[in-house]
């Protein structure tokens, strides 16, 4: 992949992320490798309000570590799919490696894939704001969709989103893109995992209840250079 963002994370690797973030070093830590397919029933389809919506505004952000998007006009939720609340949405981002069959965090039974989106709500069903939540472990639900390259299909939405990373090569640099549907940024079969973890990135908060969809949806090698 070529990476037209440029990254301001001053530190060491993750081995030694718990010198900075001791949490880093906590037994719940993310990513994981999925190796479990044991069905639990008890896991339910989400729920998704709003995410069928076109929004009024999206906003792709260059944060100095990865690419963020926001919708600042917009509230949308996710209840069921196991949760025990009504989590609202924060933000997503992207995760991508430096070729295009190693950028996702996540491990599928050994497989890696081309890259990763997160999509972060904040447990608004028993707390008040994103920053109380960050002190509990149901705190956060983090969505996690892995990105496959399958020629020559393009997926439309995210071409919006690539596209716009030309001009937030810089960090704090931002722009907003076309509204579409978010919904659209997930797989139509909608099987997933679920682990209790942390975040990724130090403070390594161990506040995540973490869904990993199964099937992963696809980008060209073309919108994957972009990366």
């Amino acid at each position: 992949m070529q990476t037209c963002i440029q990254t301001h994370i001053q530190t060491k690797g993750p081995s030694h992320w718990y010198e900075q973030s001791p949490n880093c070093n906590g037994s719940r830590q993310s990513p994981i490798e999925i190796t479990t397919s044991t069905l639990n029933t008890s896991l339910t389809p989400f729920v998704f309000n709003k995410y069928d919506v076109i929004p009024s505004k999206i906003v792709v952000t260059n944060n100095g570590h990865t690419v963020t998007v926001s919708l600042p006009n917009d509230v949308l939720t996710i209840r069921d799919g196991g949760l025990d609340s009504q989590y609202t949405f924060a933000q997503f981002h992207f995760h991508w490696g430096s070729n295009d069959s190693y950028g996702s965090e996540h491990l599928d039974h050994n497989k890696a894939y081309s890259a990763e989106l997160h999509f972060v709500h904040w447990n608004s069903g028993k707390y008040s704001s994103v920053a109380e939540s960050y002190n509990y472990a149901d705190g956060l639900a983090v969505l996690g969709v892995l990105i496959d390259v399958h020629d020559p299909r393009i997926n439309q939405d995210l071409d919006i989103l690539t596209e716009s990373f030309h001009s937030i090569e810089y960090l704090n640099n931002w722009t907003s893109v076309a509204p579409f549907k978010l919904i659209n940024l997930f797989p139509p079969e909608r099987d997933y995992y679920r682990y209790y973890g942390s975040l990724t990135t130090p403070g390594c908060n161990e506040i995540v209840v973490w869904t990993l969809f199964k099937n992963p949806i696809y980008l060209s090698s073309v919108q994957v250079f972009i990366f």
